[in-house]
């Protein structure tokens, strides 16, 4: 982590507020972008408040280039924050970026290119991986024997999900007569 003075960082902690503007200098970079936000902020996106996990970083993928998408978050937070107080570094995994804090060293971003459809939704102009979509993904990282140090944390968050999930009351399919025919409203198949 580089030297920032005293002065430097009372004036990033000042104007940070617990990491509240950076999100919303992030927010405001994705939206109406195409990129998909992922992991523990998409699982926020859809459940309750009581539900929510903390988190501290955006997880984000992006169709390509996820070095310049970094670039350009680092720099609208830089603007923001009127300083040079954050920088950008590649991730152990190939193909993904880290945008740090150069203050706390802690990651605010990784952007990461993903080459495989990804099933999202869009909320309040952000686009947000499904909850199906993240427990597919939680599923598969519970097998893996080299994510074993991240399991208890992923049951946690899969438990989350199926508890929403839980709540969420049933579909009723309506019957509906067409012609002499009942049609399953929501299927669109006739009997």
């Amino acid at each position: 982590m580089p030297s920032i003075t005293v002065k430097e960082a009372t004036k990033f902690y000042k104007k940070d507020n617990r990491g509240k503007l950076s999100d919303k200098v992030i927010m405001k970079e994705l939206k109406g972008s195409e990129a998909v936000v992922y992991g523990a902020r998409s699982v926020n996106a859809f459940v309750p408040a009581y539900l929510k996990k903390h988190t501290e970083d955006w997880d984000i993928y992006v169709a390509d280039d996820a070095k310049t998408v970094a670039g350009k978050i680092e720099k609208a937070l830089d603007k923001r924050y009127g300083s040079n107080f954050f920088s950008v570094e590649p991730a152990k995994h190939e193909g993904t970026y880290k945008v740090k804090s150069r203050v706390t060293g802690r990651t605010v971003a990784d952007i990461t290119i993903k080459e495989d459809e990804v099933k999202h939704r869009k909320v309040g102009g952000i686009n947000y991986t499904t909850l199906d979509f993240q427990a597919e993904k939680l599923k598969k990282a519970l097998e893996r024997e080299d994510a074993k140090f991240r399991h208890e944390r992923d049951k946690e968050t899969l438990q989350r999900i199926n508890v929403y999930k839980s709540m969420q009351p049933k579909k009723k399919v309506k019957k509906r007569v067409v012609r002499g025919r009942k049609v399953m409203a929501s299927l669109g198949t006739t009997r």
